[in-house]
């Protein structure tokens, strides 16, 4: 059975995927606070989501919630990441916590030691609501692109595999 999570999914989880989120009135499949783990067995799931969601934690909670991704990926899992991007003034809001990428590229040596890099992409919204990035990332869907950019003008996504476990 493939098992396929949206952390922090919101209100519009993808469909037939796990949906978890701390606010019950989303109504996730899992309510759950990531400050806690993801509450998923290890080495269980085969892709992940996490869109807009990392700029919201604390710098040093960042590399946590990494390793939390990196213990319930198999080998070889997919993790798609998109954060706002760090050069909008309009993404640098009250609730980020974090400077957004920066959040994620500070441990860009410790990701790269667990990821292979298969693709960072720094598209305008209009190339995803015209399905250009369909091109540019075979399989995603124009759901999944929407979504990535349903209130930002700019994001970085990154596409991970997952190659090695924390021991």
């Amino acid at each position: 059975m493939t098992v396929n999570i949206d952390l922090a999914c919101g209100f519009s989880p993808k469909s037939k995927w796990i949906g978890l989120d701390i606010r019950k009135e989303c109504k996730p499949h899992v309510v759950c606070d990531f400050s806690d783990g993801i509450p998923l067995k290890d080495s269980c799931v085969d892709e992940v989501n996490c869109s807009n969601f990392i700029e919201h934690l604390k710098p040093e909670d960042c590399k946590k919630f990494v390793k939390e991704i990196i213990r319930v990926c198999k080998i070889g899992s997919i993790v798609v990441v998109a954060v706002p991007s760090y050069d909008l003034d309009k993404t640098y809001v009250p609730e980020h916590l974090s400077f957004h990428s920066d959040c994620w590229l500070s441990y860009s040596r410790f990701s790269n030691e667990y990821f292979n890099v298969e693709k960072v992409i720094y598209p305008p919204s209009d190339l995803w609501e015209s399905g250009e990035v369909q091109k540019l990332i075979p399989g995603i869907t124009h759901e999944l692109a929407r979504k990535l950019f349903r209130n930002m003008t700019k994001n970085i996504v990154f596409k991970l595999i997952v190659k090695k476990k924390i021991e």
